[in-house]
């Protein structure tokens, strides 16, 4: 039985590890379709351990992972980063799901979430308005024009994402509203240490009601020793009282779905070769207990992550999935479909450029340098998103109603006309974008809210009208009606 017990921790411990460098062993032996989803399916897991988490954009441009919660009190989600708590609201509306769990992307240096979009859009937009190709313009012959609109390319673009703190609007800081939560703590503290006119009432209240009942009771009750029982025992009562996520055969023997099959044979002939040798040297329950190990060590971690939820540990069990997930890729894609919802992938390359496939099998342009992409996971990844007429025509120049030229209108106390600036279209080629749209979506984006909840938050916690808590006051209220009580009777005994 011994040796049947070293051979259930040896396969479960093999198991395991099977579990976990699989997709690594992918990575150098099977094709690419092979890599995509075995590397798909370890991000999965990753986000599943995690539950709701969020991708940061590092003030240094640095990239990295981290599991974010909800808090209702400041409007956002909470996360700490290097030790720093703080929070992201969602006003641009983009955070969304990867793998069916939340997921989102913020900046380290601002208290919201962002997009790929919004980083591009901010990076163009800045450099035009820096070189005067946006606003009020003057033309050669002295008329006023006013450009509100540019151009992005048309393919999905892969720009450093801190540029979209030039697109948000105003200038909070993901962890002002913990500064402003503490701050306003501190402003109730001198609250705390002092008396309030009620709490001074209750005392003061207390302390004759326990004098009067001592008088009271010596003139009226059976006796002194008596008398001191009844409101101890009610003093004594009111301490108990106190509240406490060839040709078609060629095709098919090389296909993503034959490669996985191969796989799996490969790892069924060494389970078996490997439960044959327990049996044939040490015997049956050996044989048996190395089965009962390899299966439960190849399913361990899925249990833990997908029926358990992770209790614990969730962190470092997740970021090695991501890991593991980004090896297998060998550099990955993180792609915001033009639904909204997040897809992580591998990134691909041909003679056409880099892009990415879709889990619905449609290709995804990706623009960019490779050898720029910075790493998240130990691996380089490609954070961008696709450009269709679905997600842009919201943003982008209405060509029928678009007004060139608009008619001065006639001063309605005179002859004069009121000169009117032109509304011009840039004629850039690609995504023909209205500035004043993208002004109406990035409103509101960094304002004072989130400092103003978090003062809210305080004043509701730990507020002035609070004062010294109830605890204490009934405590007080109490001792001194007792106090009261043995006074008066022994001055009455004198």
């Amino acid at each position: 039985m011994l040796m049947a017990f070293t051979w259930l921790l040896l396969a479960g411990l093999l198991g395991t590890t099977a579990f976990f460098v699989a997709g690594l062993v992918a990575a150098v032996v099977a094709g690419g379709g092979v890599r995509d989803r075995i590397g798909r399916w370890y991000i999965d897991m990753g986000q599943a351990a995690f539950r709701n988490s969020a991708l940061v954009v590092r003030e240094t441009g640095s990239l990295a992972l981290t599991t974010v919660s909800r808090d209702p009190k400041f409007g956002g989600d909470s996360s700490t980063i290097n030790g720093v708590a703080g929070h992201w609201k969602d006003p641009l509306g983009v955070k969304s799901k990867l793998s069916g769990r939340e997921f989102g992307i913020g900046l380290e240096a601002a208290s919201c979430y962002i997009s790929p979009r919004a980083a591009e859009f901010g990076k163009e937009g800045a450099r035009r308005l820096q070189n005067g190709a946006l606003g009020v313009q003057t033309a050669p012959d002295g008329t006023e024009q006013v450009v509100l609109d540019f151009s992005v390319p048309e393919a999905s673009q892969v720009v450093d994402l801190r540029h979209a703190g030039k697109f948000l609007k105003g200038s909070c800081k993901r962890r002002w509203g913990e500064l402003g939560n503490k701050w306003a703590e501190h402003s109730q503290e001198k609250f705390h240490e002092n008396f309030s006119l009620g709490q001074s009432l209750l005392w003061i209240g207390a302390f004759a009601a326990g004098v009067g009942l001592g008088v009271l009771v010596m003139r009226y009750g059976t006796g002194g020793g008596g008398g001191v029982e009844v409101p101890i025992q009610i003093g004594l009562a009111s301490f108990a009282l106190i509240p406490r996520n060839l040709g078609d055969v060629r095709d098919l023997v090389t296909s993503t779905r034959a490669q996985l099959a191969y796989l799996a044979v490969a790892a069924l002939v060494v389970a078996v070769a490997l439960v044959a040798v327990a049996w044939s040297l040490y015997g049956l329950w050996s044989g048996i207990a190395t089965i009962v190990g390899l299966i439960g060590g190849v399913t361990a971690p899925w249990v833990y992550v997908r029926v358990l939820f992770t209790p614990a540990g969730r962190e470092p069990l997740g970021s090695a999935f991501f890991i593991l997930g980004q090896l297998t890729f060998g550099a990955g894609a993180l792609v915001k479909r033009q639904d909204g919802a997040f897809e992580w992938g591998r990134l691909r390359e041909d003679d056409g450029g880099l892009f990415m496939r879709l889990k619905s099998g449609r290709r995804v342009p990706i623009d960019g340098d490779r050898d720029a992409l910075p790493s998240v996971a130990w691996a380089p990844l490609a954070a961008t998103e696709e450009k269709t007429e679905q997600n842009m025509r919201e943003f982008t120049v209405d060509e029928d109603t678009f007004a060139t030229v608009r008619p001065d209108p006639q001063d309605p106390d005179g002859d004069d006309m009121v000169n009117t600036p032109l509304a011009l279209a840039d004629g850039g080629r690609g995504w023909h974008l209205d500035a004043s749209k993208l002004e109406t979506w990035a409103r509101g984006t960094a304002d004072s809210e989130l400092p103003r909840n978090g003062r809210r938050k305080a004043f509701e916690e730990k507020g002035g009208e609070q004062r010294i808590s109830q605890l204490v006051t009934m405590i007080g209220a109490g001792v001194l009606a007792v106090v009261g009580f043995v006074l008066a009777v022994g001055a009455l005994m004198l």
